[in-house]
């Protein structure tokens, strides 16, 4: 049979689930302090969250198919090398697991994460702009995404990200693999790489036998589905051996190598803040038609604070356009902010600035709702440490939200959730 289960307001120890009827159901969110065991029975969440307060990453074990949580769960993360499962699903029956690994890489400044698989919305196929090295990709799988909501986006290290297809129909070897695009995103154009990259041909993740697809090398959180395309191996107007940016000297070095050019008129080098919203920030004239390999280098001399994204668009003779990979490049900003309690409660929010500068500085804070719609605007202007109370407005649904704190020349971005 069924069971509900309530913590009371203390925490289980180790718990395992091992009901093989309609599984677990939550009556307000379940705090676990060391072992989640999964045998068999799903945990469905509603609204409430399984939260998992043991940071490694064996604190959650024997989650398969016939035992995983449907619906909502936090998960608390250290800077480590661990592997953290989010055994995830949007119903109660096998065919409704979905199952996301994140293989950490000394990830810094994240805490916890909240995750859920949920449906595709808000995209439409023809609006993808997306690629990768080996792949154009013109299709998401409708079977869904995944929401992987960080306490604080990270401000150091990497992971790569496992997302497993035992669910998902009509893959093809080596023309799948992760795409993400923000957790508030309305269009099918912002999926991207994420600055990630993908193994080789036939490579670890790329493989339908492999029973998951992987990309690694990211170094923030969104929303994230598999993207589905076409070969982009041959017939291409160059051969891009090697595109990448490196931070030196408070300035950001990029190169790129190709091996063969044919009819190439030009590249332009792109940079976002977002990965989504690229700018142009240098151009430079191609080799037209070649076969030997060619090294190009540039250097941004201005890059944003906090995390930059760069892409280098080709451009042929006729005007048609490829992109690379992305790349991400963390230049650490001169501000820290601290922002708690978080998540929310009852509307208030302090927000603690951190910075080594005696100049007094203009900040424009608004907080967005996951549609992009502006919820809270206000300015402040600050120097060295201060402390800034917020009252949110009194109608603000429960959900996530995104804040983002500017001033001419930093950029910094939170997550809230509000109870």
């Amino acid at each position: 049979n069924g069971q509900d289960i309530r913590a009371n307001g203390q925490p289980f120890h180790n718990l395992t689930v091992n009901n093989s009827g309609t599984g677990v159901t939550l009556d307000g969110n379940l705090p676990v302090s060391n072992l989640l065991v999964l045998s068999d029975g799903v945990i469905t969440t509603f609204n409430d969250t399984v939260i998992i307060t043991n940071s490694s990453g064996s604190a959650i074990v024997g989650h398969s198919a016939s035992g995983f949580i449907h619906g909502n769960l936090r998960r608390s993360i250290s800077t480590n090398t661990n592997t953290y499962a989010f055994p995830m699903g949007n119903g109660g029956s096998a065919e409704n697991y979905y199952l996301a690994e994140l293989v950490n890489n000394n990830l810094t400044g994240t805490n916890y994460l909240t995750a859920g698989f949920k449906s595709l919305n808000n995209h439409n196929d023809f609006d993808m702009q997306a690629s990768d090295s080996w792949i154009y990709y013109n299709e998401m799988c409708t079977e869904g995404v995944w929401e992987i909501i960080p306490n604080m986006q990270p401000y150091g290290g990497s992971y790569s990200i496992r997302l497993y297809t035992g669910n998902y129909y009509g893959l093809q070897d080596n023309l799948f693999a992760p795409l993400k695009r923000p957790s508030y995103s309305t269009s099918g154009a912002d999926w991207t790489s994420g600055g990630g990259t993908l193994n080789g041909e036939n490579g670890t993740g790329r493989l339908v036998s492999d029973g998951y697809s992987l990309r690694m090398g990211l170094v923030d959180f969104s929303e994230f589905g598999i993207g589905k395309g076409t070969s982009n191996a041959t017939g291409l107007p160059i051969e891009l051996l090697s595109f990448d940016a490196q931070l030196e000297n408070n300035h950001v070095a990029i190169t790129w190598i190709t091996a063969t050019e044919i009819n190439n008129d030009s590249f332009f080098v792109e940079r976002a803040v977002d990965g989504i919203q690229f700018e142009d920030i240098h151009s430079q004239k191609g080799a037209g038609n070649s076969a030997s390999t060619l090294y190009y280098h540039t250097v941004d001399k201005n890059p944003h604070s906090g995390i930059s994204y760069y892409r280098l668009k080709q451009v042929d003779y006729d005007g048609t356009f490829t992109y690379s990979k992305i790349v991400a490049v963390n230049l650490a900003s001169a501000t820290e902010i601290n922002v708690f309690p978080n998540p929310v409660v009852e509307g208030q929010i302090q927000i603690q600035f951190n910075s080594n500068s005696s100049v007094q500085k203009l900040y424009n804070i608004e907080i967005h709702d996951m549609s992009g719609k502006l919820i809270y605007q206000t300015t402040i202007t600050t120097f060295n440490s201060s402390f800034f109370n917020i009252k949110l407005p009194k109608n603000i649904n429960k959900g996530v939200y995104l804040m983002s704190v500017r001033s001419n020349d930093e950029r910094i971005t939170h997550q809230l959730k509000v109870l």
